[in-house]
């Protein structure tokens, strides 16, 4: 599984917490297993936390109010259809589905043009037999919603803003955050659940937690 999620210190920091003393309570490992997911076989793997510029652009849809006061989005307010679009993606899904469609069908998560591509072509990219399920379907039916939006938000600069401003301040939390853990702390992690998860072996496949530009979480399917 992949995770998306933002961090909060007011919930990791006590977890950092209980975990230095013995992370052998079932509630803790329950929490635990959301907030780092399946650790690899290196315990101190540095990468447990990733950003995805094409996973914050599709939140964007659900989250404009955050971003719209950007100087670089301000003329879009006065774009009539933009807004008309916007509310349409809003009726029928969610940033979290939207992002579940990608991570699970499209191609490169940090670059826009792959993304817009993705929007573009969603019917030859999901298999015909998911199209029929609600959530793709309804995606599939607001396509010329998303790809309108999505491209007026690419064209006023999206990429620039998430690479200036929206990025570095993500990276700035996770830095924060790395710094933080305390010595050992994802060896006794990682020891616990692999003693948990017995007689299961942990996948040896890199899991990642994604941070995103929003004050909300959910989980991926991988």
């Amino acid at each position: 599984m992949i995770g998306i999620s933002y961090l909060k210190k007011s919930i990791i920091t006590p977890i950092f917490y209980k975990a230095r003393k013995r992370l052998s309570n079932v509630n803790l490992f329950l929490i635990t297993m959301i907030v780092f997911s399946v650790l690899t076989t290196r315990a101190d793997n540095p990468h447990l936390f990733s950003t995805s510029k094409c996973l914050d652009l599709l939140c964007s849809f659900q989250y404009y109010d955050k971003i719209k006061s950007c100087p670089l989005f301000l003329d879009l307010q006065n774009d009539s259809t933009f807004v008309r679009a916007i509310d349409r993606i809003n009726s029928l899904t969610r940033a979290s589905k939207l992002c579940n469609a990608y991570v699970k069908y499209g191609p490169d998560l940090n670059d826009a043009d792959s993304c817009m591509f993705f929007i573009e072509n969603i019917v030859s990219f999901i298999p015909k037999s998911e199209q029929q399920t609600e959530w793709i379907g309804n995606i599939i039916e607001i396509q010329e919603e998303l790809c309108y939006v999505a491209k007026h938000l690419v064209q006023n600069g999206y990429c620039e803003y998430w690479d200036s401003i929206a990025n570095p301040a993500l990276q700035k939390q996770i830095e924060t955050y790395y710094s933080s853990i305390p010595d050992g702390l994802l060896d006794a992690i990682h020891s616990e659940l692999r003693d948990f998860a017995e007689p299961e072996v942990l996948s040896k496949a890199q899991s990642k937690t994604y941070i995103i530009d929003i004050d909300n979480a959910f989980n991926l399917d991988d």
